[in-house]
């Protein structure tokens, strides 16, 4: 296998049958979806589309499935873009991918023309099962780039100076992955696996080719069935959870999950954001013959590059389930921390998975891998310590950027924004859980401002999980000793007054 398409058509061949894919209630089966793959593919053949980035915009379907994969097996790369991104931060995206073209369902088609300032012209169309795609080729009005041949996906992250990072993953990394995860835990022909999380989030291709890997069926909720999940798991007998850490905990604290709903689950999945022991408690409760493996990694190294089996009695003093060993293939470093002499350190990642390159950005590059004669090694940034009992230890972050709901959000980008729109500084905090997990972001501005005006502002920039849900206003921002500003202390003030949106509101 040395495409990650490899996966869908090996199990297309030996299973042509059987079903490979549920979407809102409707299965279809894997000779279906190859034959709608390759009716993509050939119209972007038919247009000279080969070895350029891709962007795909639309609602997780039957099309967008086949789009992804047709503009795979065509030898392009798919540029998944977000469905809630808001025009200025869209168009952002797209130049920074140098995107060739844009699969785009129709009804999209007017939020992309806004974001690149295009003309409504009629675009070609190609339809699949009677859904249609529009075919948006930017070629003339962009400068797309021809290096994108050898390349599976690009996926956008945040970014520290305000423009979206590309990380690009080669098929090598991409097959890798799979083949690391499938040695430890392998998806099996019988398997119906849970894809909840969004095409432009990097969990989606672990909850996808995996399962095509092992000749299995990717299940996709509706939005409406997503609300309702574990009823949804009973009907769809789904056998393999897959999710961020918050998805579980908002139905553990909705009450939506009751003992004996998810009985035909053997295998729970969690990745994306620190899993609190708690939670991991909870979720056994309910899926008690199901195995729980808390997943870790970054973007930056193909989906996950860590696996913890969980089956409780950790010391009272781990509030957060462990990250664990490797998987097959992937080389770990800490590099220790002054003045912490438990052996905490950030941590360090190399091998076949480790991208090695942010795409068009040399400055970004240089920051955040570490080519040496001993192979590229990406700083991931999170500071983990080594326990001889449970592994890697996630200890918390070095850097300004979080994880909420499995997004990552880099706090430095959202005040580069800020600072645009207020001229004035500014200083964001995450607001904590008693559990670890971050709820939201709140936004520290020195001087008056306007908490209304600012959510407006914001929400025309930035995607609403990156919008502060609050706006403090403050005379002077409190500042450390050497002149920077004191992120403790706010995050203190947080913590004192939980009313603090509703005095310092507008």
């Amino acid at each position: 296998m040395s495409r990650i398409q490899d996966c869908f058509e090996l199990a297309a061949a030996r299973f042509p049958g059987r079903p490979c894919l549920s979407v809102a209630g409707r299965v279809w089966q894997y000779d279906e979806l190859q034959a709608a793959q390759r009716r993509i593919a050939d119209t972007l053949t038919g247009v000279g589309l080969a070895g350029v980035p891709i962007g795909l915009l639309g609602e997780k379907s039957f099309a967008m499935f086949a789009a992804m994969l047709g503009v795979l097996s065509s030898g392009n790369a798919y540029v998944p873009l977000g469905l809630r991104e808001p025009p200025k931060r869209l168009g952002a995206q797209v130049r920074q991918a140098t995107l060739a073209a844009v699969l785009c369902a129709p009804e999209l088609r007017g939020r992309l023309r806004a974001a690149l300032d295009l003309d409504d012209a009629v675009r070609p169309q190609v339809s699949v099962e009677g859904e249609a795609l529009d075919l948006v080729d930017l070629r003339p009005a962009t400068t797309a780039s021809a290096g994108a041949s050898g390349l599976a996906y690009l996926i956008l992250t945040s970014g520290s100076t305000g423009i979206p990072k590309a990380v690009p993953i080669s098929h090598h990394h991409a097959v890798s992955f799979v083949n690391a995860l499938s040695a430890v835990l392998p998806v099996e022909p019988s398997d119906r696996v849970l894809q909840a999380a969004d095409l432009s989030f990097d969990l989606s291709v672990g909850e996808i080719f995996p399962t095509w890997h092992g000749g299995g069926c990717v299940a996709v909720p509706s939005a409406e069935e997503k609300l309702a999940l574990p009823p949804y798991c009973e009907q769809e007998k789904i056998t393999i959870w897959s999710s961020v850490p918050t998805l579980a905990a908002a139905m553990v604290s909705m009450r939506a999950v009751r003992t004996g709903m998810l009985r035909h689950l053997r295998r729970s999945l969690f990745c994306g954001e620190a899993l609190p022991v708690s939670l991991a408690d909870a979720w056994r409760c309910f899926a008690p013959g199901a195995e729980l493996i808390n997943l870790y990694g970054p973007t930056e190294a193909t989906v996950c590059v860590t696996w913890f089996r969980y089956t409780g009695g950790l010391p009272e003093d781990l509030r957060i389930v462990p990250i664990g060993a490797p998987l097959p293939g992937v080389g770990v470093r800490i590099d220790p921390l002054d003045g912490h002499p438990d052996g905490r350190g950030e941590l360090l990642l190399s091998g076949d998975q480790v991208a090695g390159r942010y795409w068009g950005d040399p400055v970004a590059t240089a920051a955040a891998f570490d080519d040496t004669s001993a192979g590229v090694w990406y700083r991931t940034g999170d500071v983990v310590r080594l326990s001889p009992d449970h592994g890697l230890l996630f200890v918390g972050r070095r850097d300004q950027q979080i994880k909420m709901s499995g997004f990552r959000i880099d706090l430095l980008e959202v005040e580069s924004h800020l600072r645009a729109l207020t001229r004035a500084h500014v200083a964001v905090v995450p607001v904590a859980q008693a559990d670890g997990r971050v709820s939201g972001i709140v936004a520290f501005v020195e001087g008056a401002c306007s908490a209304s005006d600012l959510t407006r502002m914001c929400g025309e920039e930035l995607p609403p999980h990156m919008v502060p849900r609050r706006f403090v206003p403050l005379g002077e921002l409190p500042r450390t000793s050497s002149g920077k500003v004191d992120r403790v202390r706010l995050a203190k003030m947080l913590q004192a007054d939980g009313s603090m949106s509703e005095r310092y509101g507008d």
